[in-house]
């Protein structure tokens, strides 16, 4: 628990060192968006672990801000300084709107439950089918948009994962309540 709100907080400050690196030098995004990127992910792993909602979402936003200049740089065709200027802004209104969301994921921690949830690993054949759809995608809007088509891809397949790992979240969630015996005997007081 404690290193999930660790994690939080240093991706809190790491947000606001590279958006001001990268107004500095826009070339900085380079590494600073695969290291948050990182650090992102492990924390919307441990957070769907823990149930806590708001430190997931907080975890797909480095990933998703990442993948959104990505695809604006490489499908614009944008040269270090004709990305200066739109992507600096860009990044100014996703701290402005990340930061809080942070602050509160970092606050709510004490408040998170200690239970762990286990990490399913199974696939359903409709998540078979959704996997090869985001891995095709990519390369077939390549093959007919040309180097555009490469970033709509990448951009239509992150937004198709992360709208899977919101719904497996919200899954687990309601799955985790289903089998909690308190939960059933409140219903049954209540209905």
């Amino acid at each position: 628990m404690k290193l999930v709100a660790a994690l939080i907080l240093f991706q809190l400050v790491g947000i606001f060192a590279a958006v001001v690196a990268a107004v500095v030098e826009i070339e900085t995004i380079l590494w600073t968006g695969p290291v948050l990127t990182l650090i992102g992910f492990v924390i919307v792993i441990r957070c769907f672990r823990r149930d806590h909602l708001l430190g997931f979402y907080f975890g797909f936003s480095v990933p998703s801000i990442s993948v959104l200049c990505f695809s604006l740089i490489y499908g614009l065709e944008w040269s270090p300084g004709d990305a200066a200027v739109p992507i600096s802004c860009l990044l100014i209104v996703f701290a402005v709107l990340s930061v809080p969301l942070g602050v509160l994921a970092w606050r709510r921690m004490p408040h998170v439950t200690h239970a762990k949830r286990p990490l399913k690993m199974q696939f359903s054949l409709a998540d078979l089918l959704g996997l090869m759809l985001v891995v095709s995608l990519p390369f077939g809007l390549n093959q007919t948009l040309a180097e555009p088509g490469l970033a709509i891809g990448l951009l239509m397949s992150y937004l198709i994962v992360f709208a899977y790992c919101i719904k497996r979240f919200r899954q687990a969630r309601a799955d985790a309540r289903s089998d909690d015996p308190l939960s059933e005997a409140t219903e049954t007081a209540l209905g």
